[in-house]
């Protein structure tokens, strides 16, 4: 007799009848310890006990010594009804191979989270160019990445705390399995069910919808009548190791949509990999989790299998990164701002010593912006000033010290260029008690600073403007300062920092010096501030138009007149008041126009807006490419002139924002608009 086979036998029909091995001991006034010996195949029941023991389980003494039942030998009369127990921890293994039957999904799921993240970082990232809340849009993105990412873990978890365990009884014979399920019993044929899951301690019968669930053991003696598919339920190893798998795929399809993507559209957009290295670590890492798929699908993966594995995934890492180090041409100067919003990139040729700002950087791309001179001698040092300035200390060639600032933010809409110096208007000072106390005093584009020192004054010449948050100044050839807006500094419509808005100063000559932040100590309330721009502008305007009848007025001081570019004449005995314009815009033009960095444009439209052909106000705008920053960008810019006739032509006074070029006109009721989209004294070529 096979003891191990008969005890397992008596512990399945133990458990059949939903008995301990204590409660059996009982009946048959036993320990159970003596249950537990006879259920591991330690030792065998009594003979005496046996035929009360088989009267117990309902079976035969000859089933009993066998350790199996004999098929189906019961009547009708004598249905043995038997139970299965469905607990959380059944269920919950269900839940997972159910998912994995649909490894499609998880794959489709696992990508479309990953391109999420990703795409949703990338719109983040560009918060720092452009505004309309993307940052805001992109964490959104972000996080329904996460949730897709998180669906495949999460929901078998909820599902089962939502569970409650479930007993089942039922019934079986030759042909049919009866479900007995509140006093009523459902019959179903084997030939009905057309799929069954398997796993070492019970199976899942599907019919339709319907999940079956029955004990292994019962299923052994049934087997031979259910002819549907069999699947095996995977094992808690066997679904870590489809884990794997579906990561490795997902990784692997990924990457190669990266380099696809990187090579295909971003290299003729103008982007580079931020290191060099991380195109051969993105190949290598494809490249091993292609062949780690194709080996964990074909042999059995053990300790010595993982190790290698690993330990050969490291070697050539390492190998590849080695190798592209000394490869590489360029040295990478990488650093991220303390809140993670901006990311510099800078990389020198170590040949030339030329350093190249990758302004624009998008995940682990990043595209040129502008270029200078170094020496190879000394590193580049870089300071995060605020979350989006940072200050670059460099060797320039000829061995003096360079300085660099690389910008990231814009206190206006995003559309306006502004000036840093005219933001500044007014006095500033410590904010904080701190050792080093300044004093700023900010008028007539001119800064002058006292640092309880030392008093210097630094004219409009000696003012850079870095972007539109930071300016240096510099005397002789030294920066002496530099000097950021902080995120709190808005910019308002009159070019003037709103809702004291804080600065920061660093004092470049003194090694390691610290930033410290300022506040104006002048601020006024808009409704005052706009006040004094009206009054001023009004001013501004009377001081002009005085000007040029001055100048009419003598005619042997407006013959010496030389043109400038904001008050400057024209010879021409037209009385068209389009052609008077147009004549005006290209003189302005041939004298450096409103930018200077006019390409490429041409008229919108014309508006005649107070005054006579004698003395008239127009105002006009143009649409074009402009270049900025060796950019082309396409914009639109008006302009406003103050045209009054003179001895053989007329003087022309460009105007201002803000400024009422108006004054002392009347005005035109309605105005004269002229479409000029066809005009050519309004298109302008730059040579």
């Amino acid at each position: 007799m096979d003891n191990i086979k008969i005890g397992k036998y008596i512990s399945y029909k133990r458990k059949q009848k939903g008995l301990t091995q204590k409660e059996l001991g009982e009946i048959l006034l036993m320990s159970d310890k003596a249950i537990s010996k006879w259920e591991r195949g330690i030792s065998l029941p009594d003979i005496s006990i046996l035929p009360e023991l088989a009267k117990i389980f309902n079976i035969t003494v000859d089933e009993l010594l066998n350790g199996e039942d004999n098929t189906f030998t019961v009547n009708k009369e004598q249905k043995n009804i038997y139970k299965f127990k469905l607990t959380s921890k059944i269920y919950k293994q269900m839940l997972y191979f159910q998912l994995y039957l649909k490894k499609v999904w998880l794959y489709i799921i696992n990508i479309l989270a990953f391109i999420f993240i990703c795409g949703g970082y990338a719109l983040f990232s560009l918060r720092q160019y452009y505004f309309f809340y993307l940052d805001i849009i992109g964490l959104l993105i972000i996080v329904t990445g996460l949730s897709l990412f998180l669906i495949p873990i999460l929901f078998p978890i909820i599902k089962t705390s939502l569970f409650k365990e479930t007993e089942y009884h039922y019934t079986y014979d030759q042909e049919s399995l009866t479900y007995i399920k509140d006093g009523k019993e459902t019959c179903y044929k084997y030939s009905n069910f057309h799929h069954l899951y398997k796993s070492k301690d019970y199976c899942i019968l599907i019919n339709n919808r319907e999940k079956l669930f029955i004990n292994f053991e019962d299923y052994k003696i049934i087997c031979k009548f259910i002819t549907c598919p069999t699947t095996n339920i995977i094992s808690k190893k066997e679904k870590w190791i489809v884990n794997f798998q579906i990561a490795l795929t997902t990784l692997s399809f990924l990457l190669l949509i990266l380099e696809l993507g990187y090579h295909i559209i971003l290299k003729n957009l103008g982007f580079e990999i931020i290191y060099t290295q991380l195109e051969y670590i993105i190949i290598i890492i494809l490249l091993l989790s292609t062949i780690i798929c194709i080996i964990i699908s074909k042999i059995k993966i053990n300790l010595i299998t993982t190790l290698s594995i690993i330990t050969f995934s490291i070697i050539i890492l390492i190998t590849t990164w080695l190798i592209s180090s000394n490869l590489a041409t360029q040295i990478t100067y990488y650093s991220i701002s303390p809140d993670f919003s901006s990311q510099l990139v800078l990389k020198q040729d170590k040949k030339t010593g030329k350093i190249t700002d990758y302004h624009y950087t998008y995940l682990c791309f990043a595209k040129k912006s502008t270029s200078f001179d170094a020496s190879t001698i000394k590193k580049i040092s870089t300071k995060w000033i605020t979350n989006d300035c940072n200050y670059i200390s460099y060797q320039k060639i000829d061995g003096s010290n360079g300085i660099y600032i690389a910008t990231y933010g814009d206190r206006s809409d995003g559309i306006a260029y502004y000036s840093v110096l005219n933001s500044l208007n007014g006095d500033w000072t410590n904010k904080f008690d701190d050792d080093q106390s300044y004093h700023l005093s900010v008028k007539n584009n001119s800064i002058t600073i006292d640092n309880n020192y030392n008093i210097e004054t630094f004219s409009e010449s000696e003012i850079e403007q870095f972007g539109t948050t930071a300016i240096t100044l510099i005397k002789g050839s030294e920066t002496r300062y530099i000097i950021a807006l902080n995120s709190n500094c808005i910019i308002d419509d009159n070019g003037l920092i709103k809702d004291n808005g804080t600065i920061e100063i660093i004092p470049v000559f003194q090694t390691n010096a610290p930033a410290t932040e300022l506040f104006c100590t002048t601020y006024k309330e808009d409704v005052q501030v706009q006040q004094d721009i009206d009054n001023q502008e009004r001013q501004k305007a009377l001081d002009i138009v005085n000007d040029m009848h001055d100048l009419i007025s003598n005619k042997k001081d407006y013959d010496n007149f030389e043109s400038r570019g904001d008050l400057f004449k024209i010879q021409t005995d037209s009385n068209d008041y389009v052609e008077i314009t147009g004549l005006a815009y290209q003189k302005e033009e041939e004298l450096g126009g409103n930018t200077g960095v006019a390409v490429d444009t041409k008229g919108l439209n014309l508006s005649i807006k107070a005054g006579t052909i004698n003395d008239f106000y127009v105002e006009f705008s143009t649409k074009g490419s402009y270049r900025l920053h060796d950019e082309e960008e396409i914009s639109e810019v008006g302009y406003s002139y103050r045209i009054i006739k003179s001895y053989d032509g007329y003087l022309i006074a460009k105007i201002g924002y803000r400024t009422p070029g108006n004054i002392g006109l009347v005005a035109l009721s309605p105005t004269i608009d002229v479409d000029i989209s066809n005009n050519e004294l309004f298109h302008h070529i730059s040579p």
